[in-house]
Order: C-alpha cells, then structure tokens, then sequence
C-alpha cells in the first residue's frame, strides 16, 4: 500500500493513502518512508492507532504511533521535520 506522509512527532505518524484501512487498532505494521529521491529510506515498526476515511473517496487518514519502548530513531530524513519553526 502506497501512503504519503501528512504529520510527524516524536511519538507517531499521520499518513493518508488511497481507499480504506480494515485493520483494526493496535494492530502492529511496517512502514517504509522515502524523502523522495529514493537514497535516505527508513523503515519504522509502527501501531494502528485510528483511521478516518475523507467524504467522497478522497483517502483515509491514518494515525500511527510507535509501539511501547520505541521512538523515531536519530539520524533520519524526518530530524528536519520536527526541529521546523513555523512561521509566525
């Protein structure tokens, strides 16, 4: 399944992707990000925490958070995203 990231923190993931999700929560999965050019991929064991599909088909939001003990490891593609300022 293809899933396109839409937020990240220090606990967890939000993806959207194209239909539905029939796991249920707590449900244990891989996932596999890429920073668009292919060279800095990570891969994350992650757990099913919620799922909300878009009116009319758009996509289904899914949030993900890591398993119990484990945390976004150091030295990915994704530090960049959680040391951001947004602007005022």
């Amino acid at each position: 399944m293809h899933v396109s990231l839409w937020d990240v923190s220090e606990g967890g993931l939000c993806v959207v992707t194209r239909g539905t999700i029939e796991d249920p929560p707590g449900t244990l999965m891989v996932l596999e990000l890429g920073s668009g050019v292919g060279v800095h991929n990570v891969r994350l064991e992650m757990q099913l925490v919620w799922s909300a599909a878009e009116e009319g088909g758009f996509g289904t939001f899914v949030g993900l958070q890591f398993p119990e003990g484990q945390t976004l490891p150091n030295g990915t593609f994704l530090d960049r995203y959680l040391t951001m300022e947004l602007p005022n």
